[in-house]
């Protein structure tokens, strides 16, 4: 797949162009899910955060695949035990074809059952979307078409932080690209996504920082429009081909409790 696409930086949401700010304040409106607590020690309803996973579970993913799991558990672990107050989605499949990626979300985080599909959430703590599949490239356009079934999950004036994690990048139209995607995904919920103007999500990617040719042979393609979105976001982006679980999860959850203003 080519590396073009999209040129120039992502826009901040109402803003004079340039990149977009990520640390402004909820407002009003949006989703209307106000949620309890979803676990973990003391503190929580002063540090909340909004958590969506978007995996990539194509054939190429399967011999990331362990690695991947063990990312997203070590993940849950950590939120729960780190009072944050946690809504999180997971966009990926559970296991049901034999040899293709899978995911059932074991505690602390889900209830490790599965299947069937999505029985393994935790409401409001966890949504497993039961039938979200991201292939190769097209990580975007599921974000955006499966918002309305997650949106619940959302909670008003709390952060969000989209997570994907691909040996692939984003792919070419009718895919968006990250500044398209940048736009509508703030339109979708523009008073929680981007209140008076000022994003208030990020976007973090674990993929390849380098071509299968130049040292990363289990990657599809390098991830040069993920890291411009993460970029321009503010997020966090860490090498799949070089997958350390607890150092990724470690850079997250501290990206997540600046971003969160955890004490």
């Amino acid at each position: 797949m080519s590396d073009g696409g999209a040129t120039g930086g992502v826009g901040g949401s109402g803003a004079t162009g340039g990149v977009g700010a990520s640390g402004a304040t909820g407002g009003a409106g949006g989703s209307g899910a106000t949620g309890g607590a979803s676990g973990g020690s003391g503190g929580a309803a002063a540090c909340k955060a909004d958590v969506l996973w978007a995996l990539d579970t194509s054939a190429s993913m399967v011999q990331e695949w362990t690695a991947v799991v063990t990312t997203f558990q070590t993940f849950g672990e950590a939120i729960v035990s780190s009072g944050v107050d946690a809504h999180v989605v997971v966009l990926a499949p559970s296991p049901s074809v034999v040899g293709l990626p899978g995911l059932c979300v074991a505690p602390p985080l889900g209830s490790g059952a599965c299947p069937p599909a999505g029985t393994d959430s935790v409401p409001p703590r966890l949504f497993h979307h039961p039938t979200a599949v991201i292939g190769s490239n097209d990580e975007l356009t599921v974000i955006l078409s499966t918002f309305a079934d997650y949106r619940s999950t959302f909670r008003l004036g709390v952060k969000k932080f989209i997570v994907h994690v691909s040996d692939d990048d984003v792919g070419a139209p009718p895919n968006p690209t990250p500044e398209q995607f940048a736009t509508q995904f703030d339109a979708l919920d523009a008073a929680n996504h981007a209140p008076g103007g000022a994003r208030a999500w990020t976007f973090s990617a674990m993929c390849a920082l380098t071509s299968p040719s130049s040292g990363c042979p289990d990657g599809v393609d390098e991830g040069v429009l993920l890291r411009q979105l993460v970029q321009a976001t503010g997020g966090v982006a860490s090498d799949i081909c070089t997958l350390d679980p607890s150092a990724f999860v470690a850079q997250l959850m501290q990206h997540i409790r600046l971003r969160a203003g955890c004490r």
